[in-house]
This record gives C-alpha cells, structure tokens and sequence, in this order.
C-alpha cells in the first residue's frame, strides 16, 4: 500500500481521498490549536487512510504505535464529522469589543512606533 500526503493537504490511498481539514486544506480557525498542527492531522490522516484501505483498528495501532482507543476516536470522529481537525473550544472571554480592536489597529497604523501601553492611554 503506498500512502501519500500531497500538497493539498489530501491524505491518499489508491484511489481514496481523505478531507483531513473543515475546509479540505487544513484551515479551520484563524488560530492553530497544538492539536491541528500539521504534523498531527497528518497522523490522523494516516489513520484514516489506512482504516479506509481496509486495515482494522488493531493492526493500524500496532502499526502506528497508537492506543487502539486512539485510533476508534479518530475513526468515530471523522465518520461522525468529515474531517480529522480538534473541535475549537471557548477560550478566555474577550476583553475588548471589535470596536476596540479596530480603533488599536487605526492608531498602530497611524503611528507604527507607538508601544502598546501609549496606544491604552
């Protein structure tokens, strides 16, 4: 069996194409969680490329040196959802409005060399 991983973010097997990412390119957030690094979507890609070539859980454990429980989850996941991406979960609440945000962002354009705390003020 011959795996590949292209350039598109597509992880192969024979003539099977797995979407690893919400979007098929990987992108889901803005933000990368550790989880969806691309490293670590690329396991999960291998899982679910091997699983769909027809491999079972033990053997693709074995193999992959992964818990077999690691392995269902990322099988239950991706028949469940489509894709193989950590869910994004609610961080820390937001301290400034979108307001705020676009007014930092116009006095950090109009004056580059202002720090951080002049821009508070």
């Amino acid at each position: 069996m011959t795996d590949e991983y292209s350039a598109n973010n597509q992880f192969e097997t024979k003539n099977n194409q797995v979407r690893i990412g919400m979007d098929g390119r990987g992108r889901g957030a803005r933000r990368v969680p550790r989880a969806n690094k691309p490293e670590v979507i690329h396991e999960r890609g291998q899982i679910i490329g091997r699983y769909k070539a027809g491999q079972s859980l033990s053997q693709i454990s074995r193999e992959m040196g992964l818990s077999r429980n690691t392995v269902k989850l990322w099988v239950q996941r991706y028949e469940a959802e489509g894709h193989v991406m950590t869910r994004m979960r609610p961080g820390r609440p937001r301290l400034t409005t979108p307001e705020q945000d676009a007014m930092i962002v116009a006095a950090a354009h109009e004056s580059p060399l202002t720090t951080a705390i002049q821009i508070t003020r």
